[in-house]
């Protein structure tokens, strides 16, 4: 059931980052990863820095508590920089990343969302917003950085989400 509602989700953002200038979709990225939407480089951006990514993650029913999540999200973040961002001192990216939950976690871990986004800039690849989405009831409860530069990005990940949800 996590992984048709995480391909729902998958679907559901990439239709809403669209407008936005997401156009780079890639599913079934790992065994964790249900697919991500990218948005193409910007040529000014090259030179000054790089690109947004939104990325839907299933989280194994192995997980069992919320540091055990918090690990999760690092192994997405390590991923995703490994296939989407690389490295470059002077670009970063921003992320927002979606994770469909057991029902059991979801109850758990579910002010986790603001302990996962980034807290500061100081990454290659900044989570700007993460968004937790229970795989059985399909409740849905998310935090993004505050001044977020790219709220309106966030914002379109959160609508698609909970449409895909109910």
């Amino acid at each position: 059931m996590s992984e048709d509602l995480a391909k729902r989700i998958v679907d559901a953002v990439a239709q809403d980052l669209s407008e936005l200038q997401f156009g780079e979709r890639h599913d079934d990225v790992t065994d964790s990863v249900a697919g991500v939407v990218k948005k193409q480089w910007n040529p000014w951006r090259r030179v000054f820095g790089g690109h947004g990514i939104a990325a839907v993650a299933v989280v194994p029913e192995s997980i069992g508590d919320c540091a055990e999540l918090k690990t999760f999200v690092g192994m997405v973040r390590r991923e995703i920089n490994d296939r989407y961002v690389g490295f470059a001192a002077y670009k970063s990216s921003h992320s927002f990343i979606v994770l469909v939950c057991p029902h059991r976690l979801f109850e758990a871990c579910d002010d986790i969302a603001s302990r996962l986004k980034d807290r500061t800039g100081l990454h290659t690849n900044i989570i700007q917003g993460v968004i937790l989405a229970d795989g059985e009831t399909g409740a849905v409860t998310g935090d993004y950085t505050r001044p977020a530069q790219h709220k309106r990005e966030y914002d379109a990940v959160l609508s698609a989400t909970l449409r895909a949800a109910t």
